[in-house]
């Protein structure tokens, strides 16, 4: 018997900074999708700085634990150049978290923050 598991995530906490105060936001790519128990999920972190550059982006992201378990994060492709917290991850509680930067000002519709495997219960 195939099971499907739907695939959605919460943001706990976001902070993002910037030069000024205004509106980013954070976004995953697959944002949804229906997978078969089992099955490792690729998803790309993202900013959409909209319009303004930013230096740094701090998040906590809660998964439900009960239907996904976090195999790894790769921050290889990142944006991000320094990390004042490395991503890490706890599958116990469902949460990742990070504190990442640059010193120089980005902006951009979809700039990579890290890439996570998800394996689904």
């Amino acid at each position: 018997m195939l099971r499907t598991i739907k695939f959605g995530i919460l943001f706990g906490s976001i902070a993002l900074f910037a030069n000024t105060a205004s509106a980013a936001s954070l976004f995953f790519v697959p944002a949804t999708g229906e997978f078969g128990v089992g099955s490792k999920i690729t998803v790309d972190l993202k900013i959409d700085s909209e319009g303004v550059g930013l230096n740094a982006a701090q998040a906590t992201i809660r998964f439900p634990k009960d239907t996904l378990a976090v195999e790894s994060i790769d921050k290889a492709g990142s944006t991000f150049n320094f990390w004042l917290e490395e991503p890490t991850f706890s599958n116990d509680d469902g949460v990742i978290s990070f504190v990442g930067g640059t010193p120089y000002g980005i902006s951009g519709a979809s700039i990579q923050v890290v890439r996570i495997i998800f394996t689904t219960k």
